[in-house]
C-alpha cells in the first residue's frame, strides 16, 4: 500500500509522541524532531507509511540513545492482556480469533491513539465487518505449516492463545528491534515460542530475508496481525490472511470501511 498524503501529518505525531517517550531531556527531545521533520522533507506518496514511520523511529532511538522508548508502555500492554485472557472464557478457536482481533485495539501507532468507551468484552461482541473466517480455520485445520507475523506486545498474549488452537507447525514473526510497541524476536522466544524468525527492523515487512522466504514459501497458510503488516505484505506476498482494525483515514478510504472495523480479510 502507497502512502495517502493524510498519511504526513501522522508522521509528525508519531515523532512527537516517540521523543516524548524517549527522553524527559528537552535538548535531546528538540534534536530528534528536528532530524525527523529533515527526513520527513523526503515523503514522497510512492513508498508505504510503514517505511517512513520505522525511519523516523531509528532516528529518535538513535539521537535519545534510547533503544526501546515503548518498553513501559507494551509491559503495561502486556498486564493486561494476561489478566484479560485469564478472565475470558477462550475455550474455541471462534473465540479465540475474536479475542485476538480485538486485542488489536491495544495500540500506539496510527494516526491517533484510539481511545475506546467500551469494555473489551464488549469490543468482543461487535461484528466483524470483512469476515473471512470460514475459510480461515479451514485453512488452518487443514495446514501442516503456517507462518504467524505478530504485531503489538499485548496483543501477543491473544495471538499465543489463538495459536494453541493450532494442530501443525508454527514459524513466529516478529521485529529484529524494538520499533514501536511491535513485539520483537526475541521477545517472542521468551514466551515460548520455539520456531521465531524476525522480519528485519521495519514497521511492516519490507525486505524479506532469504531464510524467511523459504518459509513464506513452503508454508501452507500465512497469517498476518495489524494494519502496519497489511500495508506493507500485499506489495511482496499474496494469499495472505490479515487480521486487523482500521486505524486511521487513509486505510478506511482505501477499504472502503469506516475507522475501527474489524477485519479477517484474504488477499
Amino acid at each position: 500500500m502507497k502512502s495517502h498524503y493524510y498519511c504526513s501529518q501522522c508522521m509528525v505525531k508519531q515523532a512527537l509522541r516517540t521523543c516524548e517517550l524517549a527522553t524527559e531531556n528537552k535538548e535531546l527531545r528538540e534534536r530528534a524532531v528536528i532530524e525527523s521533520m529533515k527526513f520527513l522533507g523526503s515523503f514522497n506518496l510512492d513508498l508505504t507509511p510503514s517505511y517512513f514511520g520505522s525511519e523516523i523511529q531509528k532516528i529518535v532511538k538513535k539521537i535519545t540513545k534510547n533503544p526501546d522508548p515503548f518498553r513501559e508502555h507494551k509491559e503495561r500492554s502486556t498486564e493486561f492482556a494476561e489478566k484479560m485472557v485469564k478472565k475470558l472464557e477462550i475455550t474455541t478457536i471462534e473465540t479465540a480469533l475474536r479475542a485476538a482481533l480485538t486485542a488489536n485495539s491495544i495500540d500506539y501507532g496510527g494516526d491517533k491513539i484510539i481511545e475506546y468507551k467500551k469494555t473489551f468484552e464488549e469490543m468482543m461482541k461487535s461484528k466483524i465487518v470483512v469476515d473471512e473466517s470460514k475459510k480461515l480455520f479451514e485453512g488452518i485445520r487443514n495446514a501442516e505449516k503456517i507462518v504467524y507475523f505478530f504485531d503489538n506486545a499485548g496483543e501477543a498474549v491473544f495471538d499465543k492463545k489463538f495459536i494453541d488452537f493450532f494442530e501443525c507447525e508454527v514459524i513466529t514473526i516478529g521485529k529484529k528491534t524494538p520499533m514501536y510497541n511491535d513485539i520483537t524476536a526475541s521477545e517472542l522466544k521468551k514466551m515460548g515460542f520455539e520456531n521465531v524468525l524476525d522480519c528485519g527492523d521495519n514497521t511492516g515487512v519490507l525486505k524479506i530475508d532469504r531464510r524467511l522466504e523459504e518459509e513464506l514459501k513452503s508454508s501452507d497458510l500465512i497469517i498476518s496481525k495489524g494494519q502496519a503488516n497489511f500495508e506493507s505484505l500485499p506489495e511482496l506476498w499474496k494469499n495472505v490472511f490479515y487480521l486487523f482494525k482500521i486505524k486511521c483515514r487513509p486505510m478506511s478510504e482505501y477499504l472502503n470501511f469506516p475507522i475501527g472495523s474489524d477485519m479477517v480479510l484474504k488477499i
